[in-house]
């Protein structure tokens, strides 16, 4: 099961105008830039081409395993070894509920055997309707939603600075707001919304645009059919549809893909003596740490125990910023703090107790992710977390009840009426498993980070409501 070799992105992918959904669509999000008007095409103007690999309505299950993005340009020349800006990724997800539906036939089967020793009635319609409706999620869903394509997408919009869904405005009054803004192009619309990606990409954007023109529809089509290219390897084996589901299914998939991943970025680094250069994580330090003995000098990474220092010191260096771009650096942080002890930033299932006051109002609440899921979000890993955790609170809260408030809110105001409290586990621990003091310490490290962030998306929700209400 060879890579494929490198070809044109839009060979692969039809590029469609980032806005400009067909008049009649319901769509409330809408806007014109340039010459094109209309709702936020689907998949942000995104297609598979017809009968290729990542045509996913031909191809089921759809391409799972890695994918490299290269771009060549006169920008790389001097910035890496390999003379191109690369990104080699992964994707494993595709909404694979059979373990979580192998659980619930197994508990079911208890029930059922227990009933029929006490002779009691075996009907146990609560539980069928449960299996029925992760049987009905399993691998299930708009089938662009998964897959190397769904990754892609992602990479796209971080290309060209352009900003996902997620990243819209929820106020009714700012959506008409932008519904009757007309953008001359990209750039007025990115202007518009101040946005910004990761460090890496938009450090990319700023120099590919010294060299290359990505202002409009047409000249970001030309940079990928010319500049962007792609290639893969699809680790889904099988022949038929019911072969290739059936290993989609298995227990070991996802870490076969992981183990893919850094098994690639390895051969990189051994080739360019240096890893791709839109990557801004090493997946292969993982299985290669403390490999050499301690004679030869490597140095041990400490852990910081619960290391308040380092969260004390983190707000206080990014007070002065804008409060999202506070939001990024806790949740990188967060993210860094359980790459450093585990080698990998999530849990194969990521378990959250969230208890918040606000007002003389109290939220408790229990949930659990797993890491495909928060993988699959528009946004980086633990700020999808710290958006659940927002989400979970917010009504409790009542944190968009504004009735009450003289003036917009200010965070410093907010943080000292806010208490919330975040737990992190892998869902695994239990007094018999037991986690070290050291695991201890940083999950409490990173579930502090993640209320420092999850306090300012709800102090930025609620000053949305605010700023709503003066608009109406």
């Amino acid at each position: 099961m060879p890579w494929t070799e490198f070809r044109p992105f839009t060979e692969l992918i039809n590029i469609h105008p980032y806005v400009g959904v067909p008049p009649g669509l319901k769509n409330e999000l809408r806007t014109t830039i340039g010459e094109y008007s209309g709702g936020f095409s689907t998949d942000e103007g995104l297609k598979p081409v017809s009968g290729e690999l990542l045509d996913y309505n031909q191809n089921w299950p759809v391409a799972l395993g890695l994918y490299w993005i290269r771009i060549k340009s006169e920008a790389a020349q001097g910035k890496t070894k390999s003379g191109y800006f690369d990104y080699i990724g992964l994707s494993a997800n595709i909404n694979n509920q059979k373990d979580k539906i192998r659980i619930l036939e197994k508990e079911a089967n208890k029930l059922e055997n227990e009933a029929n020793k006490l002779k009691k009635d075996t009907h146990l319609p609560w539980i069928e309707e449960r299996i029925n409706e992760v049987t009905g999620l399993h691998m299930g869903g708009r089938k662009a939603t998964y897959g190397i394509f769904r990754r892609l997408q992602d990479h796209y919009l971080k290309i060209v600075r352009l900003p996902g869904r997620g990243k819209f405005p929820k106020c009714p009054a700012r959506r008409e707001e932008l519904a009757q803004k007309h953008f001359n192009d990209y750039q007025e619309f990115r202007e518009f919304f101040e946005y910004s990606g990761t460090e890496n990409f938009d450090g990319v954007f700023d120099l590919l645009t010294e060299h290359h023109k990505l202002d409009t529809h047409e000249e970001v089509k030309d940079f990928f059919r010319n500049y962007v290219s792609l290639k893969f390897l699809n680790l889904i084996k099988g022949d038929n549809q019911e072969d290739r589901i059936e290993d989609v299914e298995r227990v070991f998939f996802e870490a076969d893909v992981k183990k893919g991943e850094a098994v690639a970025l390895q051969a990189y680094d051994n080739r360019y003596k240096e890893l791709p250069y839109l990557n801004e994580i090493n997946e292969f330090e993982q299985y290669i740490e403390n490999f050499l003995p301690d004679n030869e000098n490597v140095e041990e990474q400490e852990i910081n125990m619960q290391n308040l220092e380092l969260i004390d010191s983190l707000i206080k260096a990014c007070s002065d910023d804008p409060v999202q771009e506070q939001i990024d650096s806790l949740c990188k942080a967060a993210s860094d703090v359980m790459l450093k002890l585990y080698g990998y930033s999530l849990f194969t299932s990521n378990h959250f107790r969230v208890i918040a006051v606000f007002e003389g109002k109290k939220a408790d609440e229990e949930f659990g992710v797993s890491e495909a899921r928060i993988r699959a979000a528009d946004v980086p890993p633990f700020e999808a977390i710290a958006e659940w955790i927002r989400d979970e609170v917010s009504a409790p809260l009542a944190i968009t009840d504004i009735a009450n408030l003289e003036s917009r809110p200010t965070l410093d105001d907010f943080q000292r009426e806010i208490t919330l409290f975040t737990r992190y586990s892998n869902g695994e621990d239990s007094e018999e498993n037991p986690p070290s003091p050291e695991e201890v310490d940083v999950m409490e490290t990173a579930a502090l980070l993640l209320s420092e962030a999850a306090i300012r998306m709800l102090f930025l929700e609620r000053q949305d409501a605010w700023d709503c209400e003066q608009e109406e």
